[in-house]
């Protein structure tokens, strides 16, 4: 699907970006944060399998630069978080940061299939769990593409000076080894300041933004195309 979506994108004549990010760090939330408030155990499958979990700020942050800046026409971009982490680490250090002892227990893929339903379908699901089953071996890819066009650790401008968006140019977001990410639809002839401020990022809103008021993206959790600017 998304290599047809890029495809089209590509012979739109627009300029275009595409952004792929790896396992988002917000899915702890989905995933383990209600079993860590009800108590002390978190139990998942493939706790050995390994992701390299990227903050959505990180992302946020090249999508702006791709954005308002010169010289990311044509590029794909490979998004990862700075450290392959397995499951089994992640959770435990979640532990560690709030203080508690939490024991991670492993259960099986079928187990683990009936709890997933309930934050994706089946098709998506499975998916997923294959995927952790084929990365049990090996560190997870890690990229310093974040680092690299950011030049992080700063993330966003802090002097409050306006940002040009270019006229013209679709951004597209696709990601990889996960079936939760972001993406853009449609092929839009300029990309609205508002969409920017209000669906890349809460800490972009002291910017003071100016750029097209027209044309359109959208950007949202893939299967929830609820968000459009």
């Amino acid at each position: 699907m998304f290599e047809q979506i890029e495809r089209l994108i590509e012979t739109s004549g627009l300029e275009w970006t595409f952004l792929r990010p790896g396992m988002f760090a917000a899915n702890a939330l989905s995933w383990w944060a209600q079993q860590i408030r009800a108590g002390e155990v978190v139990r998942w499958p493939h706790l050995a399998a390994p992701t390299a979990p990227i903050d959505e700020r990180d992302i946020a942050a090249v999508a702006v630069r791709a954005l308002c800046e010169d010289g990311h026409a044509g590029a794909e971009y490979v998004l990862t978080g700075p450290q392959s982490l397995s499951q089994f680490e992640q959770v435990s250090t979640i532990g560690g940061v709030i203080g508690r002892s939490l024991r991670i227990e492993e259960i099986s893929p079928d187990e683990a299939r009936c709890e997933l339903l309930r934050i994706g379908p089946l098709p998506a699901v499975n998916m997923l769990l294959q995927a952790w089953a084929a990365a049990i071996g090996q560190p997870a890819h890690v990229t310093s593409t974040v680092a690299g066009i950011t030049g992080a650790p700063q993330r966003h401008s802090s002097n409050g000076r306006p940002i040009t968006l270019k006229s013209s140019g679709v951004i597209a977001f696709n990601p990889i080894q996960t079936l939760y990410g972001v993406s853009v639809s449609g092929v839009a002839s300029t990309v609205s300041a508002s969409a920017v401020r209000s669906r890349v990022g809460r800490r972009l809103a002291s910017w003071p933004l100016r750029g097209a008021s027209q044309g359109w993206a959208r950007i949202g959790p893939l299967g929830n195309n609820v968000l459009s600017g």
